[in-house]
């Protein structure tokens, strides 16, 4: 029997987490808060079985803040049984079910991590991700980090900082790729390690595995990624141009087929001359994408 939160089409909250910025809300002493108290907190609440909410209990009914003794958190993101954190020094975590390789911890975290655990942006055989980049894509001893991540029901995608004078923002994957949602082709697993996407301007999309030899062409400068339950979307730096792979099923990539987009491929949007892509949201099945003429 699938259980109630496995349904086909739905997903349902078992767990929740939210960020709160303390500082603006005034003690009722009428003094300012300390600046230990301005950083945003991290709470957490229900379903724990998997250590999603990065702490021991296997359910909590009540909010709790979650990791603030070490880290400053600054972004958040839940997929359907794991959680990936980001904090101010860019540096992204993970916990819960890593079964699929979502947690982007290598084989120590393809079962359930409890604690939220720093993921190292390591190839397969070991070596940064960075030294695998073409040349042109990185910047040489740039600890890269990591500017916004999404969550889906067993992948999870970060996108990251490459080289902090060109602004080159990519696309980073890891988990589950039944559907292709991982971007480098289909039936590709991660085990675990975070794929790079490499995507150019003008040129068909070329897989992960491409990345170990040098570039050509001008690559795609990404600005916000997003995660539906097994598709992903990546928002261009122009505000303009989206790029959708995964499962399209039920045409949530914007397109009637194929089924399956195992490579970044453009959404077709149409928008006029002056609209620009301000949000985007993807579901189970569906997305929507918020123009700056509010137009859905």
């Amino acid at each position: 029997m699938v259980p109630h939160w496995r349904q086909a089409g739905h997903i349902f909250a078992v767990c929740a987490l939210i960020f709160l910025w303390p500082a603006v809300v005034l003690p009722f002493a009428g003094t300012l808060p300390s600046s230990s108290d301005r950083h945003p907190r991290l709470y957490a609440f229900g379903f724990n079985e998997y250590g999603q909410q990065g702490h021991e209990e296997e359910q909590s009914f009540e909010a709790k803040a979650v990791g603030m003794d070490m880290h400053e958190w600054v972004q958040v993101s839940a997929g359907a049984m794991h959680t990936v954190v980001v904090d101010a020094e860019g540096i992204a975590h993970a916990a819960g079910n890593g079964e699929a390789g979502q947690l982007g911890l290598g084989p120590m975290g393809l079962t359930s991590v409890r604690a939220f655990t720093p993921i190292d942006l390591l190839w397969s055989d070991g070596a940064p991700v960075s030294f695998k980049l073409p040349s042109g894509h990185r910047a040489a001893g740039h600890r890269m980090r990591v500017v916004d991540v999404a969550a889906g029901w067993s992948h999870s995608c970060l996108l990251i900082d490459t080289d902090p004078t060109l602004g080159l923002y990519q696309p980073f994957c890891t988990g589950s790729n039944d559907f292709g949602q991982l971007g480098v082709g289909q039936g590709q697993s991660s085990f675990g390690y975070l794929h790079p996407l490499h995507v150019v301007e003008g040129t068909s999309p070329t897989a992960a595995g491409s990345l170990r030899a040098t570039g050509t062409g001008t690559a795609v400068n990404f600005k916000r990624i997003f995660a539906g339950a097994h598709h992903t979307l990546a928002l261009a730096s122009d505000s303009r141009t989206v790029y959708g792979w995964g499962n399209n099923e039920q045409g949530q990539l914007g397109r009637e087929a194929p089924a399956t987009w195992p490579l970044p491929t453009r959404v077709p949007l149409p928008l006029m001359a002056d609209e620009r892509v301000v949000q985007i949201a993807a579901g189970y099945h569906h997305t929507l994408v918020l123009s700056s003429r509010g137009a859905i």
